[in-house]
């Protein structure tokens, strides 16, 4: 083995301010975020049903509808819900 390019390699380990996440705490945080985006689609899902069951009986158009209570969907923002693994 080359010693230099050891050497090298240790000194940018030990050079820079990159933090190492450890395989067990990395896991846990995309368990964490996995969760965190299923109950944001059970939330909207939810909600979406709602507001559906409020415009059969509602005379204005859902986009009427959803400014006038103030909601702002995903796709009006642009934010698309991350698909996960």
């Amino acid at each position: 083995m080359d010693v230099g390019r050891l050497r090298e390699k240790l000194k940018k380990f030990t050079e820079t301010t990159t933090v190492v996440v450890d395989k067990k705490e990395r896991d846990a945080s995309r368990k964490h975020l996995n969760k965190c985006v299923q109950e944001w689609r059970t939330r909207k899902n939810k909600c979406m049903d709602v507001l559906g069951g409020i415009l059969e009986s509602c005379p204005s158009s859902a986009k009427e509808l959803l400014d006038e209570i103030g909601i702002l969907t995903d796709e009006a923002e642009g934010v698309k819900i991350p698909i996960l693994k």
